[in-house]
């Protein structure tokens, strides 16, 4: 072997060795700061140590680097930043300056209306139990890949609807989030007063397709962010009957509601308590100075979306068929073409 063989052999080993170290530690400390990073970007809303909560040292092209960069002691100069921008925090954590806002109204003074299923009359809880039972059997089959999406982000469906991910709608953004943390806050406080049981807790039968939640079921906490979330929309940033996304707003928060009911883990009237609870603290929430500055700032984020005046007519723009109706369309249109009828 010659030398420049062995030398070159030398230095593509120093190469790979100093590829296995990730900001001077070894890969399976890289691996474990990749990890924490993507668990903190989950548990912060996507802003966790690497960019939008990706984990992993793919997410970021393997970055390798080992010991110091040389510089100059000369060209050394310090660098100076008079304060931390605005646009700089992330969406989830200046939310929270909502949240304190919102505190500080008299919210825990909300009353709800509607009563726990557990203590109506034994009809009463049938027919919510029976209610459950029907989305079960009958919609539960095709939506359960969006329940398990949704138990733990539901914010991504408002991303891909409404572009929230994108730095253009950063305020839009806030205000999700931040109706999402009072809605966690709010509705934790009522179930700690109701102490509502889950809908298997009294029907075991019904089999929840998520994780059972760690908490009482009365008010639902995800249809109370939910109905936030269409409140600020709505009724704050302008998404009202003639804007172009006012219909898809409602549908989405809708839904996503509803599939807790789908899913097995909330009663209808778990639902319709959360809805009513979001209404009252949006009337305490609309007030606030900084929830105003956030408004006027995210409806200058839609100033260019408008409605067409053109009347499109749209053939496919409503629910998709059933698997059954589709199987038995093509059925029905293959007999006809072979001019056969149907038995019976």
């Amino acid at each position: 072997m010659s030398q420049f063989t062995r030398r070159s052999r030398l230095s593509f080993k120093r190469i790979a060795i100093e590829q296995t170290t990730f900001l001077g530690g070894k890969m399976g400390n890289a691996d474990k700061a990749a990890s924490d990073g993507g668990q903190d970007g989950g548990q912060d809303g996507g802003q966790g140590f690497l960019p939008e909560g990706r984990s992993g040292l793919a997410a970021i092209g393997a970055l390798p680097f080992s010991g110091v960069l040389r510089i100059d002691p000369g060209a050394v100069k310090m660098g100076w930043q008079d304060e931390f921008s605005d646009r700089a925090w992330s969406p989830f954590h200046r939310a929270h300056l909502l949240l304190g806002e919102f505190c500080r109204a008299p919210w825990t003074e909300i009353k709800i209306e509607q009563r726990p299923v557990h203590l109506l009359k034994p009809d009463d809880i049938a027919s919510e139990i029976d209610h459950l039972l029907k989305l079960r059997n009958q919609v539960r089959p095709g939506r359960l890949a969006e329940i398990a999406l949704q138990a733990t982000n539901p914010l991504a469906y408002w991303d891909r609807l409404l572009g929230t991910s994108s730095p253009e709608k950063y305020h839009t953004r806030v205000l999700l989030e931040g109706a999402m943390l009072i809605g966690r806050v709010v509705s934790m406080h009522f179930k700690a007063i109701h102490r509502a049981p889950r809908p298997s807790h009294l029907f075991p039968g019904l089999l929840p397709s998520v994780d059972m939640p760690g908490h009482p079921s009365f008010p639902s906490a995800h249809a109370m962010q939910m109905g936030l979330i269409r409140e600020i929309l709505v009724r704050a940033v302008g998404f009202d009957k003639d804007h172009p996304f006012h219909g898809p707003v409602l549908a989405l928060a809708e839904r996503i509601s509803i599939n807790r009911e789908v899913a097995g883990v909330h009663f209808l009237t778990d639902t319709t308590a959360g809805w009513a609870l979001a209404d009252q603290c949006f009337a305490l929430l609309r007030d606030g100075r900084r929830f105003r500055e956030f408004v006027d700032l995210a409806q200058i984020e839609w100033n260019g979306v408008r409605r067409l005046e053109a009347s499109l007519s749209l053939t496919n723009a409503g629910p998709p068929d059933s698997f059954a109706t589709i199987v038995a369309d093509t059925v029905v249109a293959a007999m006809n073409a072979a001019k056969l009828k149907p038995p019976g």
